[in-house]
């Protein structure tokens, strides 16, 4: 089911499809680990970069090539009943560029990327703090999300992971989806979603 699902690396957990595409990784007794650590349960809800991080590392392993990007319902949920394990850093503030080197919350991985670089424990410098362990996660792709992906592909910026208008944005009545993939929102609204590298408009 794994392969399947496009895991190489299910981190001791069982493989499940989840949404459009996507895939759940679960494990109840001692949790999801890589290289014998945990991860931190910090910053693991729907939409942190360190979940959507993890799924890059499920989907393409250690050092591979990002060809579809996660979307912000990766999310996953620490266990409350095993043991606290030995745990990578991931309890830093999203976006935080200064810790994007040993801290797996900070920024979204790029295609190469060495998971071992990050820190464990609940510092850059790495110390002995153990965490519950993380026992599920739930990944979805943007691909997958937007039926497709086309030509949303790897890039620099701004003509990088840039959605083309969807027969979705046609329908909700979006002329311009500024590389966002669309989805209905409340009474007749529309919400653009770009999570890799943002809406944008005349490469602004």
């Amino acid at each position: 089911t794994c392969t399947t699902l496009g895991v190489k690396d299910n981190m001791c957990g069982e493989c499940t499809a989840f949404g459009k595409g996507g895939f759940k990784l679960s494990e109840s007794k001692m949790g999801l680990r890589f290289q014998g650590a945990s991860f931190d349960d910090n910053q693991i809800s729907r939409g942190s970069y360190q979940a959507m991080n993890i799924c890059i590392l499920a989907k393409y392993g250690n050092g591979g090539t990002i060809t579809d990007p996660p979307t912000a319902n990766c999310g996953g949920k620490s266990l409350s009943g095993a043991a606290k394990q030995v745990h990578w850093y991931g309890n830093c503030k999203q976006g935080n560029s200064k810790e994007a080197a040993c801290c797996s919350n900070a920024e979204l991985l790029k295609s190469g990327f060495d998971w071992n670089k990050f820190s464990k424990g609940n510092s850059c410098a790495g110390d002995a703090d153990t965490d519950r362990v993380l026992g599920r996660v739930q990944c979805e792709f943007a691909g997958g999300a937007a039926g497709g992906g086309g030509a949303y592909a790897a890039g620099a910026w701004p003509t990088g992971w840039c959605h083309a208008p969807s027969t979705t944005c046609t329908t909700l009545g979006v002329k311009d989806n500024m590389c966002g993939e669309c989805k209905a929102f409340g009474n007749g609204g529309v919400e653009l979603r770009g999570n890799a590298m943002g809406l944008r408009f005349n490469g602004a």
